[in-house]
């Protein structure tokens, strides 16, 4: 998930979402996905509000990175226990 952004199904994406954009106005563009398209929705919808265009954006399933338990709580976690 962490690369995601970098892959060519995110510039194709992008590419298409800014297209439409471009032709119908940022009002009339939602994005939305499903587990993977979730991610790259996510992913769009961020880099479009960078740039001041705020779509409207659902996502559903969408993957989730994973985090050491010791530092999502800031703690030790034991090993075998």
């Amino acid at each position: 998930f962490d690369s995601l952004h970098q892959g060519t199904r995110f510039a194709h994406a992008m590419f298409a979402i800014q297209k439409m954009v471009a032709k119908y106005n940022d009002a009339s563009v939602w994005l939305t996905g499903h587990s993977l398209g979730a991610g790259l929705a996510l992913l769009a919808g961020k880099t479009m509000a960078r740039y001041g265009f705020f779509l409207e954006t659902y996502i559903f399933n969408p993957p989730v990175s994973s985090f050491p338990l010791e530092q999502l709580f800031h703690s030790r976690v034991i090993k075998g226990a």
